[in-house]
């Protein structure tokens, strides 16, 4: 028999895949190399960003994490990232900006609070400092086009001032991200303290919807023939447009 399910139903292993299983095959080197000259992380970063976006104005009106501190009702979404003006300020003054801010309540006394949230694909790629209290902080004090979002959602909803609080990455929900969150959140080397992530369904069938690329996920995914397909296995997918990249890449 050539093909089998590993013990996590997501990953598959394969004498056709590079290391002999899907996960291994994602994480491939030499498979990452190529895919990115054609663009497969840039690609993925900017689809996980879109993702993201949706989980989390879905989550409005619901209880959100805090690190090590009591949930908040998120009442907003505030969205950076696509915002250029924001970006341009924080580089100006050599300042990380997180893709998000998140505007809520908190559960205790229900006083405003401030989150910042960034979407991280791979979370063996997190930096805390990115998220942290401070550097929203720093963000708002230049006063420029981040403090103006912020103000005008605090009067929108009628708050006070909030209190800015520690805040989170989003990342898929799977095994993949078990795996690169060990790289960073065991050991004595860890940098990342796992209350920091939260994780979402990932929607893989959609997740390249509409890419080039993605046109030809299927067609590689069929010479393999595994039990699992890029529709609703994230590892699948992820692989298969690394490849699917891979192949623009060399031809166009």
């Amino acid at each position: 028999m050539t093909t089998r399910r590993a013990d996590n139903h997501e990953n598959v292993e394969s004498f056709h895949l590079p290391g002999g299983n899907l996960l291994s095959a994602a994480l491939d080197r030499q498979v990452m190399i190529w895919s990115d000259r054609g663009g497969a992380s840039r690609h993925i970063g900017d689809r996980w960003a879109i993702r993201s976006d949706e989980a989390l104005r879905n989550s409005v009106g619901r209880t959100w994490p805090v690190p090590h501190d009591e949930p908040f009702e998120i009442l907003d979404i505030l969205r950076l990232d696509d915002v250029a003006e924001v970006s341009r300020e924080a580089n100006l003054h050599h300042l990380e900006n997180p893709d998000f801010l998140l505007l809520g309540t908190q559960s205790g006394d229900g006083g405003p609070v401030l989150q910042a949230v960034d979407a991280k694909f791979a979370p063996d790629r997190i930096r805390p400092s990115q998220v942290s209290a401070e550097i929203v902080s720093n963000l708002l004090q230049l006063g420029g086009a981040a403090h103006k979002i912020v103000v005008d959602a605090v009067a929108a909803h009628g708050l006070s001032t909030p209190r800015i609080v520690r805040g989170v990455f989003v990342s898929p929900d799977s095994q993949m991200s078990d795996v690169l969150l060990q790289r960073v959140t065991t050991g004595r080397r860890a940098t990342v303290d796992r209350a920091e992530v939260v994780t979402i369904p990932p929607h893989p069938g959609s997740l390249f919807a509409g890419l080039p690329e993605s046109r030809v996920i299927g067609a590689l995914a069929r010479i393999d023939a595994l039990p699992v397909t890029p529709r609703d296995n994230l590892i699948s997918a992820i692989y298969y447009f690394r490849l699917s990249c891979a192949c623009f890449h060399f031809w166009g």
